[in-house]
């Protein structure tokens, strides 16, 4: 649960900065 976690942190962070 917590490496899940952790990768879709991630992907969150990535995909924020793809956006801007």
């Amino acid at each position: 649960g917590l490496p899940m976690l952790k990768t879709i942190g991630l992907f969150h962070i990535f995909k924020w900065e793809n956006l801007h």
